[in-house]
């Protein structure tokens, strides 16, 4: 099996999206696990990279379609379709990847919304929010864009997964006009290349915002050094998720080249985008694990853990003597109610402040105030 997955670059790629998914699928569920149950707390955030997971397990499910249909067709093949296993080939190729074409921007949304509205509730000033604010709309925006895109690649969205127009595309020229070479007829159709490679040259920005962007804010807490760094380690975690960006777009470009280079360097896309999913999913996530080793009220020192409690209050004295209208109220009987203490403990009375007159109508124009603390 080693050997096959090794060989067969189709199943690399689809081996490497399985193992890649559930080790994101166990990160995720400690993450909800701490969330939901240690701290019973659940936010916007948390169900945005649940959404990301599901749809990183569909883009999985399509990788292995992707590869099935793609496997054992060559280029002379397409050029020259004579088999049914062949035109079924390039059907389900065309319709998997029109799928996922849509799909992958939205996993990446939903990773990059997962981090920025959890920045949101750490933010301490109004430029940091607003800078936050402005990134989510941006990343919101352009992924719409590359969806409305990918979705109406032709006038007919049929066409995107028509045979007869693809291979009118691939097919060299028939016959000649004046002159010329034609080629069959061809559906109304935009070439993608230049707008996905624009979206990976985005993309790569917008991770490296995401990286860079707590930063400050992190260096800037009240902690010490090596708490503050040991924060900015953890959420400099998506630096993989840079990398593998930045690999993909390389390959697009090998990728875009030519049919024969798509053909080679398709299983490479599959591949470096479940990595930069993934990789995201996780820096996203590890951040919330620290209850799971910790507990809710409790700090670690080493190998030590010291559960913090709350002592329990003393019994309180009563607040006043008796009090009938018809007599006026001796401020100096009052106690407000203080903890009893030990023989011989020091203990204050609590700081009192009532009117002198406090039920006497005769009292003078301007009333004083007394303010009593009393030592025992």
């Amino acid at each position: 099996i080693f050997q096959l997955v090794m060989m067969d670059p189709g199943i690399t790629a689809f081996v490497t999206g399985i193992a890649l998914s559930t080790f994101s699928t166990v990160i995720v569920a400690f993450r909800l696990y701490c969330r939901y149950i240690r701290m019973h707390t659940i936010h916007l955030f948390d169900y945005f990279i649940i959404g990301a997971l599901l749809v990183t397990w569909g883009n999985t499910v399509l990788n292995y379609y992707q590869v099935t249909f793609g496997a054992g067709v060559h280029f002379p093949d397409l050029i020259t379709p004579k088999r049914p296993q062949v035109l079924h080939a390039i059907f389900g190729t065309l319709i998997t990847w029109y799928i996922y074409r849509m799909s992958y921007p939205v996993a990446l949304c939903l990773v990059k919304f997962s981090l920025l509205f959890f920045y949101r509730t750490l933010a301490t000033s109004c430029n940091f929010r607003r800078i936050v604010t402005i990134t989510i709309a941006f990343v919101g925006i352009y992924t719409a864009s590359m969806i409305i895109a990918g979705a109406f690649q032709c006038r007919r969205p049929s066409d995107a997964w028509s045979i007869t127009g693809y291979l009118a595309w691939i097919s060299p020229p028939t016959k000649l006009t004046h002159g010329k070479a034609t080629h069959p007829a061809r559906q109304k159709c935009f070439d993608p290349t230049y707008l996905w490679a624009a979206f990976a040259g985005v993309n790569l920005f917008t991770d490296i915002v995401v990286l860079v962007l707590p930063i400050p804010m992190l260096l800037s807490l009240r902690l010490p050094l090596t708490k503050r760094l040991g924060l900015v380690s953890i959420f400099s975690l998506g630096f993989l998720a840079i990398v593998a960006s930045s690999l993909r777009v390389w390959i697009l470009t090998l990728w875009a080249e030519s049919v024969a280079s798509q053909q080679k360097y398709g299983t490479d896309l599959l591949l470096w985008g479940q990595v930069e999913i993934n990789s995201g999913i996780v820096s996203a996530s590890i951040p919330f694990l620290k209850q799971f080793f910790t507990g809710r009220r409790s700090t670690t020192r080493g190998s030590d853990t010291v559960a913090i409690e709350r002592p329990t209050p003393r019994p309180l004295k009563p607040f006043c003597p008796t009090l009938h209208q018809d007599k006026k109220l001796d401020v100096t009987q009052c106690s407000m109610g203080r903890p009893e203490t030990e023989p011989g403990e020091m203990g204050w009375r609590p700081f009192i402040t009532v009117p002198a007159n406090l039920s006497s109508k005769e009292g003078s124009k301007n009333d004083s105030v007394i303010q009593i603390g009393i030592a025992k």
